[in-house]
């Protein structure tokens, strides 16, 4: 004949699972907070202005389009940035981020190049920019 387990044991039992469960609870909670202190460890304030100039002649250029930073799901800072344009045609472009972020350059006549930038960006970049022969645009 099949016994039942005696009631007294159950106590035990739920201590235990109760044990358990908190403990798988505390584990989750913690991955979930280093991953969150961790990107707060990367995430840096950039504030620059990008002034593009002729890779032979170094004269300034007005820049005519900029495209970026990529949108990103997964990034936290995703739309914390903001772009304008100088009076001298120069970007000027500002934001936070935790992650490099890729900015693209055109200017009228010239190759578009994309930029880096992080943390160790200086505040005032020149970009040298290719002029494009009269081959490549027939």
């Amino acid at each position: 004949m099949n016994r039942l387990p005696s009631l007294s044991r159950l106590p035990s039992l739920i201590w235990r699972l109760t044990f358990v469960s908190v403990a798988l609870i505390a584990i989750v909670l913690g991955a979930r907070l280093h991953s969150i202190t961790r990107t707060m460890n990367q995430t840096f304030r950039y504030d620059c202005t990008i002034k593009a100039v002729d890779s032979e002649t170094y004269k300034p250029l007005k820049i005519a389009a900029a495209n970026g930073p990529a949108i990103n799901t997964e990034d936290l800072f995703n739309q914390s940035y903001s772009t304008t344009f100088t009076p001298e045609g120069a970007l000027r472009i500002s934001g936070i981020a935790y992650e490099p972020r890729m900015v693209g350059i055109a200017v009228d006549g010239y190759r578009a190049v994309a930029i880096k930038i992080t943390s160790e960006t200086q505040a005032q970049q020149d970009l040298p920019m290719t002029r494009v022969s009269e081959n490549e645009t027939k």
